[in-house]
């Protein structure tokens, strides 16, 4: 199993935009005194992604950041398929699936 710690400000959000575009599974959440979602971690095949508000374990959040702070390459069985899925569900595609000498793939902007 691979495990990355990302921060993100608003972990609800970033946590729905893992399992419905992305097809994601949530796995275990973590709420504060007021009821809000501080840690939520969702697993891909055997990938666990531990989001969490910035400041935890000194992660930073990319917009805070000032760019991208991370990459993640999923694969799955059916590229046009998968974007299709993401694009539908409103993620902001960068880059739609080209041919490419190893095959297809595409690019989105996190939540």
């Amino acid at each position: 199993m691979t495990a990355l710690l990302l921060g993100y400000e608003d972990v609800e959000r970033v946590r729905a935009f893992f399992i419905e575009p992305l097809g994601f599974e949530g796995e275990r959440e973590v709420r504060d005194g007021s009821g809000d979602l501080t840690r939520s971690h969702v697993r891909f095949r055997d990938t666990v992604l531990m989001l969490d508000k910035p400041g935890a374990h000194n992660v930073l959040n990319p917009r805070a950041a000032g760019g991208v702070t991370h990459l993640i390459v999923i694969n799955v069985g059916d590229v046009d398929a998968h974007h299709a899925r993401a694009a539908g569900a409103g993620a902001t595609v960068l880059v739609p699936p080209p041919d490419r000498p190893w095959g297809r793939d595409y690019e989105i902007r996190d939540a």
